[in-house]
């Protein structure tokens, strides 16, 4: 059985409330934080795991496998604002195959894991450009893959 929105928010703040609890919180600790992570909205999500994401740093293995295949696309010598524009590309030639199928067969059955990483990446590259477009760079002068 699937969930959908207000099912996976809810299920998402008892696992909260259950963590608060096992690690000893209060009660009351522990329903806030079933609100706030029953509250907490899709693209708040986002931007937390792709911040936490980019703290990891590119040697990280989660990191490394994570994103390996779109950084083998793009050429060692890009720079951030094609970087954005090339991924930006791949992440509307994505919605609009999802949006194909949808209107063919009536439903996705494309992953929805490519969709996500592609809006990660997207996220992570604007943030780069926003706030530090040297560490762009430097992630892909040492983006040494983990095996």
């Amino acid at each position: 059985m699937t969930l959908h929105g207000n099912d996976r928010a809810m299920a998402r703040g008892r696992r909260a409330s259950a963590s608060a609890r096992a690690a000893g919180k209060s009660a009351v600790q522990a329903a806030i934080a079933c609100i706030e992570a029953a509250a907490l909205r899709p693209a708040e999500q986002l931007t937390n795991r792709v911040r936490r994401i980019m703290a990891l740093g590119p040697q990280h293995p989660e990191v490394a496998l994570r994103y390996r295949n779109y950084e083998d696309g793009l050429p060692s010598n890009i720079k951030l604002c094609q970087a954005i524009w090339l991924i930006d590309c791949e992440y509307r030639r994505e919605r609009d195959m999802i949006a194909r199928s949808i209107r063919l067969w009536g439903q996705n059955n494309r992953p929805r894991i490519d969709i996500m990483r592609l809006r990660e990446l997207r996220l992570m590259l604007r943030f780069a450009r926003r706030f530090d477009a040297a560490r762009f760079a430097e992630w892909r002068i040492s983006g040494d893959h983990v095996e």
